[in-house]
């Protein structure tokens, strides 16, 4: 059965990458964290990122390699950071 990249994203944050990296919710939470203490010299002061800015800023770098250079896996991960930026900001529950 041929899949969707859609749905291919979906399995892969439901299952193998949740069980590499833990749920999205806490992973962009840190991720946040350490890229806020990153910037904190570029930041205005108590400005932060927030969970799903993360999400978006890995589909930025992403979009940038696909547009090097086609690949169903950069489409694919595009898809699975779009659904993790909905998921942090609280749009959608991970199952």
């Amino acid at each position: 059965m041929v899949s969707t990249i859609l749905e291919e994203a979906r399995e892969l944050t439901d299952g193998p990458r949740q069980d590499d990296y833990g749920d999205m919710k806490s992973f962009f939470t840190a991720l946040a964290t350490v890229w806020t203490a990153g910037l904190r010299d570029k930041l205005k002061d108590g400005a932060s990122i927030d969970p799903s800015q993360t999400a978006s800023m890995m589909v930025g770098f992403k979009y940038l390699r696909e547009m090097h250079n086609h690949s169903p896996e950069h489409c694919r991960d595009m898809a699975g950071y779009c659904r993790g930026a909905s998921v942090a900001a609280g749009d959608e529950a991970p199952r």
